[in-house]
């Protein structure tokens, strides 16, 4: 590598196949090449990802391999602590970055010298469909459940906050780090009306394998993992977690009539919380909490 790279992108991959080598020459594509990537596989890896990184070469990739399963955030962890830059951009193997993803993420560095976090808006891809989201003026007091791979971080700031929560390996590891970002006061910047992640939910992608899996074992794991993840995180950070988190969340499953959403978070919660979510939803359902709330 003869140049100094100023963004890291880290891919992690596991079972994502051909979707795999989108996810690489969506780095590779970028219309400025100032950027170094890590890529790295997690053990106990399908055969098919395991083959497109064992033959994928690139000098400005670095590869790592384990020989164990690790998970998704032990991998992630990985892909930071061999980064060499300043800048972190995680992309998950069966997703994607735009073209000029690099070129939107340095004008927002240039632009914002107090930046801690950067994120642009994000497109997700159904089979039959697309839908773009996007999420402005984030901060302490209006944080969104999920932020995916639009979130680009300064690697300090993951070392200074002990990165993820070991305990949540498998589950919210990265909801609880951006809590931790918001509740410190870190500074969340918009880079504009930017796409600058895709992110897919196609029939072969993981997400789609885990959610349509509806196995008892994977119900049970799933279940187990979304009610140690939300514990956690309510007993760690309860007063944050009801009034921006779970409330809107609940909210806005209401609001699209997806009632067994609601009812799979009001289990999970455990009892001693459903008390506040039966309040709310009542207040709900009674029109005492308008869209502006």
């Amino acid at each position: 590598m003869k140049y100094k790279p100023l963004i890291t992108f880290g891919i992690t991959a596991f079972q994502e196949g051909e979707l795999l080598k989108d996810a690489i020459d969506s780095v590779i594509n970028q219309t400025n090449k100032l950027w170094e990537c890590i890529l790295v596989l997690d053990g106990g890896a399908d055969q098919k990802t395991t083959q497109i990184y064992n033959d994928f070469s690139h000098p400005c990739f670095i590869k790592y391999q384990f020989s164990n399963n690790q998970g998704p955030y032990t991998t992630r962890r990985k892909a930071i602590d061999l980064s060499t830059t300043k800048w972190y951009c995680h992309i998950d193997g069966d997703d994607m970055i735009t073209k000029n993803c690099f070129e939107i993420l340095i004008n927002a560095i240039k632009n914002n010298k107090d930046a801690d976090i950067l994120y642009g808006d994000i497109e997700f891809i159904y089979s039959k469909k697309q839908k773009i989201i996007s999420y402005k003026n984030i901060n302490k007091n209006k944080l969104p459940f999920f932020l995916y791979g639009t979130v680009v971080i300064k690697k300090q700031i993951f070392y200074e906050l002990n990165g993820f929560e070991k305990k949540l390996n498998f589950g919210s590891a990265d909801r609880d780090f951006l809590i931790k970002c918001a509740q410190k006061n870190k500074v969340f910047i918009y880079v504009g009306n930017h796409v600058i992640y895709k992110a897919r939910k196609l029939p072969n992608s993981n997400s789609a394998k885990w959610t349509n899996d509806i196995s008892l074992r994977n119900y049970l794991v799933r279940y187990y993992h979304s009610k140690y993840a939300l514990y956690y995180i309510k007993k760690k950070h309860y007063k944050y977690f009801f009034y921006k988190d779970i409330k809107p969340m609940l909210k806005h499953y209401y609001q699209k009539k997806q009632f067994l959403k609601l009812l799979y978070i009001i289990l999970i919660l455990g009892y001693e919380s459903n008390m506040i979510v039966l309040i709310f939803i009542i207040q709900l359902i009674s029109g005492k909490i308008n869209d502006s709330e």
